[in-house]
């Protein structure tokens, strides 16, 4: 895919992701003011130019501040897909009455994405999406939202999704890093769509606004620090491995001059683990065990379980209740562990929607149909 049609043709960006760093806290960030996110805009009846949304006029001391809240310009530079006249570049204008005015997937499997290039590193604070003049199949349920000052380094920064009906609808979106506290400036973002209102149909998006600060005068200091600290954080990552390899005869200013040995993070790991570490290799296991408790409860390992791959284990169970619920996708669970129940919620049979609802009783293995059509 060379270009966008209808629009100029653009680059392709790198597909890798990053997850997101979990830094030792710093010292010294750089004062960001307590800009206000402005309301979401109400849908227009009537066709509208590209791109213009106005905050309501700002008053008293807050003025200053709302008026660098602005409309962050953007392209978009990459796709996974598009289906028929449904081109990426429409989402830069709201038509909400213009049924084609929108961006349509070509696939509904969850590879689909939007990357979007701000036209320099800005400070992210919002994203508004119009829709249609009325619900749609094709709204997002359930969506992502990526952003990344490089375009390897990408950070999730929402996870939501939003309403079917027709009102615009406006989120505030993370925009510093965790455990740092670090305001992060960047440059590309990913809309990442998950689920839609119908599984059947494939992802839309009608209309997409990004608000942030880009006022230089405020971002450059913000970009310099951001740099400073992922030197600062390979660095000390870096160490650490060459640590790890040898940590009885380990010495950081060997290495180094003098000069760069005193540029050096004062910590490579939390004290604790480090504790940890020491006393796995010293075999002192009732210490470690009580280190182990200290770090899960100070949340050392929230970083690691998060990314850790699940372990699914199926096991086939032959329900002892003459009914039972048809094949499905796309259907609903949820598990009541004091009732031992699992409920399950409509679904998709391949040839329609369903509305029922059953309860699975664990222990005695039976199903229940509670209700055949909730919509009645």
């Amino acid at each position: 895919m060379a270009t966008i049609p209808p629009g100029p043709g653009t680059p392709r960006l790198a597909a890798s992701q990053t997850s997101d760093y979990q830094p030792l806290p710093s010292q010294g960030l750089f004062p960001l003011p307590n800009y206000r996110i402005t309301p979401p805009r109400v849908a227009s009846e009537t066709p509208v130019a590209p791109a213009v949304s106005t905050p309501r006029p700002p008053t008293g001391a807050t003025a200053r501040q709302e008026s660098a809240l602005e409309v962050l310009p953007y392209e978009i530079v990459d796709y996974s897909s598009y289906s028929s006249e449904f081109y990426p570049d429409y989402i830069k204008v709201n038509q909400p009455t213009t049924g084609k005015s929108r961006w349509s997937s070509a696939a509904n499997n969850q590879r689909q994405y939007l990357s979007l290039k701000l036209d320099r590193p800005c400070l992210l604070q919002s994203i508004t999406f119009g829709k249609f003049t009325r619900k749609h199949v094709c709204n997002l349920k359930e969506f992502r939202i990526l952003a990344a000052a490089t375009e390897n380094q990408w950070v999730e920064v929402l996870h939501s999704g939003l309403r079917d009906d027709s009102e615009p609808e406006t989120f505030t979106v993370r925009h510093t890093l965790r455990g740092a506290g670090l305001p992060m400036p960047v440059t590309w973002i990913k809309i990442i769509p998950l689920m839609t209102y119908d599984i059947k149909f494939n992802f839309s998006v009608w209309y997409v606004e990004l608000r942030g600060v880009r006022d230089p005068a405020v971002i450059d200091p913000l970009v310099d620090q951001y740099r400073q600290y992922c030197q600062h954080m390979a660095l000390r990552m870096c160490l650490k491995l060459l640590h790890d390899r040898n940590p009885t005869h380990f010495d950081a200013g060997a290495l180094l001059g003098s000069g760069e040995a005193a540029l050096l993070p004062s910590v490579l790991d939390d004290p604790l683990v480090t504790d940890l570490h020491a006393s796995a290799l010293a075999g002192q296991f009732d210490h470690l065990e009580a280190l182990l408790e200290q770090c899960e409860a100070q949340h050392l390992f929230a970083e690691y379980i998060a990314q850790a791959p699940y372990m699914a284990r199926w096991q086939l169970i032959q329900p002892n209740s003459p009914h039972r619920p048809c094949g499905r996708g796309g259907h609903q669970l949820a598990l009541d562990e004091t009732r031992g129940c699992l409920y399950l919620f409509g679904g998709w049979t391949g040839t329609k929607n369903l509305c029922d609802f059953w309860a699975y009783d664990v222990r005695h293995q039976t199903w229940t149909l509670l209700s055949d059509d909730v919509s009645r």
